[in-house]
């Protein structure tokens, strides 16, 4: 299943498409980083990495002048920059 249904517990299942996941893109900007409910995701995300032979499974990216403050727990993790417009 792809998508989430009514009813259904949207934090579990939200870990459980992390789980199942072969890459976690994570979107950063000022309302992520303020989101309660990103940071328990983002946090599920780098517990999954441990468990993972793919050590860039957690992939943030931002496309501001430069990213919102990182957590100390992201700065191991580069984050890309991803242009507004292609050139």
């Amino acid at each position: 299943m792809r998508k989430l249904r009514s009813g259904q517990r949207w934090s579990d299942e939200l870990k459980g498409f992390i789980h199942r996941a072969d890459v976690f893109q994570l979107f950063w900007s000022e309302n992520a980083a303020a989101s309660r409910y990103v940071e328990k995701k983002w946090k599920h995300a780098l517990w999954e990495r441990a468990t993972r032979p793919d050590p860039y499974f957690v992939r943030p990216v931002y496309w501001t002048p430069e990213p919102a403050p990182i957590p100390a727990e992201l700065h191991p993790v580069h984050f890309a920059k991803v242009p507004l417009s292609a050139p």
